[in-house]
């Protein structure tokens, strides 16, 4: 009786062939990457609908208190860092939460009281105490929209600068002013998002004015989700990656130094 040869598969054998398994992973390597910009795409359209949703509960707010925007109540929260003290649209050091009360005891939450609503689906960024617990929040308020920030010594004279505004009709041109940003990781604290130093005796120094007091994100391609005055929100792409050194780093000239005019375009003015 002659042998005879079986190529492929045996009964006793019935697993993949060399060939085919090169064939399996061929295609896996073909559709992960489009797979990854599907969920990348998916993970930005939530965010820019977080950030509608905010901005939705934002003038929900406003009309109902006669015009006045949510509050933004700035303190020291010790190494360095600021919170929202009660009264603020959010409360707290989104670095150091680790229950959402601070979101809870927000003055909008009572207008959007999903908490899932203030993170970024594609922040995955922990509280530095506790590595494994994400964190709460992911969005901040433009710093001139109805901020106190008496409470971290600066200058009576701040209070007074134009830029800042405390009611909703006092704003000019509301598509193209700033409300929630998407911020770095490293930068958020509190609830407010500075571009750029509102010291007045910083902003005297030509130096300063090329400055980032609070950094956004870019973990949507090189893009992050903002939105504005009048209800829309999008997501942003920056002309330059986004790294974080420290408060009130120095922009690199060139496109970040772009991107930071580009934000300062969108505060409210005089």
């Amino acid at each position: 009786m002659r042998a005879r040869l079986h190529i492929g598969r045996s009964p006793a054998n019935p697993g993949f062939t060399l060939i085919e398994l090169l064939v399996v992973i061929a295609i896996i390597a073909i559709l992960l990457p489009a797979l990854n910009r599907a969920k990348a795409k998916g993970q930005s359209i939530a965010c820019v609908n977080n950030l509608k949703q905010l901005d939705l509960g934002w003038h929900m707010y406003i009309l109902d208190y006669n015009d006045f925007m949510p509050p933004q109540i700035i303190a020291p929260a010790g190494a360095g860092t600021t919170q929202s003290l009660p009264g603020s649209w959010v409360v707290g050091n989104v670095q150091t939460d680790i229950t959402l009360s601070n979101i809870q005891h927000g003055v909008l939450y009572s207008y959007i009281n999903n908490p899932g609503v203030y993170h970024c689906p594609a922040d995955k960024s922990t509280v530095p105490s506790n590595p494994g617990l994400p964190r709460t929040r992911s969005y901040s308020l433009d710093v001139w929209l109805n901020s106190d920030a008496s409470r971290i010594n600066l200058p009576p004279e701040w209070f007074r600068q134009t830029h800042l505004k405390v009611k909703y009709g006092e704003l000019r041109q509301t598509p193209q002013i700033l409300t929630f940003v998407e911020e770095h990781e490293q930068s958020i604290s509190d609830g407010t998002f500075v571009p750029t130093p509102t010291d007045p005796r910083a902003l005297a120094s030509p130096g300063n004015i090329n400055r980032w007091s609070d950094l956004p994100s870019d973990r949507h391609g090189q893009g992050c989700g903002i939105s504005f005055a009048d209800g829309h929100a999008v997501n942003w792409h920056w002309k330059s990656q986004k790294l974080f050194k420290d408060h009130n780093q120095a922009a690199t000239p060139g496109n970040d130094l772009n991107d930071l005019r580009q934000l300062e375009a969108w505060i409210p003015q005089p």
